[in-house]
């Protein structure tokens, strides 16, 4: 179960709450204010609106320009959309189809000669819950360490300046 804060708005403090309700109000004014131009002839005969649309002075010809480029930018994606939408139902209907080749399995030979390293060991460090590589300037795995070699092998550095030189090591 996923313990999220966000499904779980009891444990929000109060400041928190305050912050996404100023922040939910001010997207949604927002939003609202990106749709005024579409909506404004429909609601222009408002004292109010008559006042915003004649503090913009947009002339009608600006208006219509500004009308066909929201009709391209709904034809566009009322296409994306139609084109989603039957990719979404072809999936759907096609389930399980695969088209792409699965990759052919590698075996421990091949992963040992890959990386220079002895099969035995491979096989070892494939059991390992957790390992600690330790690799050279152009790849090489030096060493491995796993299990309780690990805290002994993991650096603890407290600087992480640009300037530090950190080993190579990946803990995984």
């Amino acid at each position: 179960m996923n313990n999220c804060i966000i499904e779980r708005p009891e444990q929000q403090s109060t400041a928190q709450k305050i912050i996404y309700g100023i922040l939910t109000l001010f997207w949604w004014l927002f939003w609202f204010y990106l749709w005024l131009p579409l909506i404004g002839p429909w609601i222009s005969d408002h004292p109010l609106m008559k006042k915003l649309i004649a503090s913009h002075k947009y002339t009608r010809e600006q208006y219509w320009i500004l009308v066909d480029l929201f009709i391209i930018v709904g034809i566009a994606a009322l296409i994306i959309s139609i084109v989603m939408g039957i990719w979404a139902y072809y999936n759907l209907r096609n389930p399980g189809r695969e088209r792409r080749r699965r990759p052919t399995p590698v075996s421990v030979d091949q992963l040992a000669r890959f990386f220079v390293v002895k099969a035995p060991e491979l096989n070892e460090w494939h059991g390992e819950k957790r390992l600690v590589i330790h690799y050279d300037e152009q790849g090489i795995i030096q060493r491995v360490d796993t299990g309780a070699a690990i805290e002994a092998a993991t650096p603890r550095t407290t600087s992480t300046s640009p300037d530090e030189k950190l080993p190579n090591a990946y803990a995984l």
